[in-house]
């Protein structure tokens, strides 16, 4: 039953008095401007989220790259008939 009440208060004209319309529109023109700064924001972050996903990989590359440094340069001191 309340979500019938909902749906139909939903679909209800919304009557202002005359003289609130401007402080209506002030306030909807506020929130549209806080909702595109919000979205600016987000989208900032997700580019600095893939900025910053694209920088781990790249320095666990070199991580890897290094550790094989230092496995192949420890084994070839321990091993050194093998090389």
């Amino acid at each position: 039953m309340r979500k019938v009440l909902s749906d139909t208060m939903e679909n209800m004209p919304v009557f202002v008095k005359i003289h609130k319309s401007r402080q209506v529109l002030s306030l909807l023109n506020f929130l549209r401007d806080k909702v595109n700064e919000t979205r600016n924001i987000m989208h900032n972050l997700k580019n600095l989220h893939d900025e910053e996903l694209a920088k781990i990989d790249e320095w666990k590359s070199k991580f890897e790259l290094l550790n094989n440094k230092i496995t192949n340069t420890n084994k070839n001191m321990l091993e050194p008939e093998k090389i």
